[in-house]
């Protein structure tokens, strides 16, 4: 994805200064992941300033927010990523800062919560509901339920999924991601630079 995000963030001109939400990873034992994808961003020659939404309040996330025009949203554990979008007012504040022209990159957890329903994080080898989350939409940023990480060995499961929830599921594998500028929705296929992060 390094084209497709490098052309989008040239449009926001210099410097680019990237809000990098790290919240999804706090259940992980493994955080090299992060410390990775920190490192792309910065030989990018991206400003990156990295914020836990766990605990934090409305206003400081509307000044988070001022101080950037790039939101990138780590992956992990989706449900855990969720909760704390909701009670930090992350998913409030975010709307009108993309209304304004930010540039939103959500990775696995991160892609997932920007769709309409985000319990499809819980099937196909996903995630554990580890904070027991009852209200299982999503943001809604986008008008598809999106699963990333697909492999063909989870097509049975996500297909049940579908006929169960009633909806079309939009299958991402780790060299694919979804763009979206203006009304245009397209599903791109390239060389990323986040390794086994693309979606």
């Amino acid at each position: 994805m390094k084209h497709e995000i490098e052309t989008f963030a040239s449009e926001l001109g210099k410097p680019v200064r990237c809000l990098y939400v790290t919240t999804a990873s706090n259940p992980e034992l493994d955080q090299t992941y992060v410390i990775r994808d920190r490192s792309v961003m910065e030989n990018l020659g991206w400003e990156v300033e990295e914020i836990d939404l766990a605990g934090m309040s409305d206003e400081a996330i509307e000044s988070a927010l001022v101080r950037c025009n790039v939101v990138y949203v780590q992956g992990g554990n989706t449900f855990y990523l969720m909760k704390w979008i909701r009670e930090s007012g992350f998913d409030r504040a975010l709307r009108p800062w993309l209304e304004r022209g930010g540039l939103y990159i959500g990775v696995s957890a991160g892609s997932i919560v920007v769709g309409t329903n985000m319990s499809v994080a819980g099937i196909a080898g996903g995630d554990a509901n580890m904070v027991e989350l009852k209200d299982l939409r999503g943001m809604g940023m986008v008008d598809l339920v999106i699963s990333p990480h697909y492999e063909p060995l989870y097509e049975m499961e996500i297909a049940g999924y579908e006929r169960e929830h009633g909806v079309e599921v939009t299958r991402l594998t780790d060299d694919q991601a979804v763009l979206v500028k203006d009304d245009r929705v397209e599903v791109v296929t390239t060389e990323n630079p986040f390794p086994k992060c693309s979606s």
